[in-house]
């Protein structure tokens, strides 16, 4: 029929440039790479929520501020549910699936490293903590994983 897996995620892609948005996760890694970007989206809407409440933007401005909060929060929310179906962890984690979730918690803590307010570090907490959780792995305070929680 002419319609590949590319030309099929190409199209897509370009709805997004009227509002729609492709939420399709190809693979759990795929899922968690989609699951930080719209953490960064989130934070940066409600930076902009905040700034627009603190400088007394009209309200038009704050609701609009706001529904793109929300969206974004209902997108984020989307995604970990989406990942989560596809995943349904076993009760033994593979080794790529250690490393994989290894992986995830680096980046999640560079970011928070990197992060420039209170507020961007919190989120980055509670996703550390989500995470935590949700793959059974014990994080402490300065971000070790302790890899004997993994069971070979």
């Amino acid at each position: 029929m002419g319609m590949t897996v590319e030309w099929f995620m190409d199209m897509l892609g370009r709805a997004e440039d009227y509002g729609l948005r492709n939420d399709w996760i190809e693979s759990e890694i795929d899922g968690r790479e989609k699951i930080q970007e719209a953490i960064h989206q989130q934070i940066e809407a409600q930076k902009e929520l905040t700034k627009a409440q603190q400088e007394g933007a009209p309200e038009e401005v704050i609701q609009d501020a706001q529904n793109v909060y929300e969206d974004r929060t209902a997108h984020l929310n989307n995604l970990r549910d989406e990942v989560e179906t596809i995943t349904s962890r076993p009760t033994e984690m593979t080794k790529d699936e250690f490393l994989t979730n290894v992986a995830t918690f680096k980046a999640i803590r560079n970011d928070w490293k990197h992060a420039k307010t209170d507020e961007e570090r919190e989120a980055y907490e509670q996703e550390l903590n989500r995470l935590a959780e949700e793959t059974g792995l014990e994080v402490d305070l300065k971000f070790k994983i302790d890899k004997d929680s993994y069971n070979e």
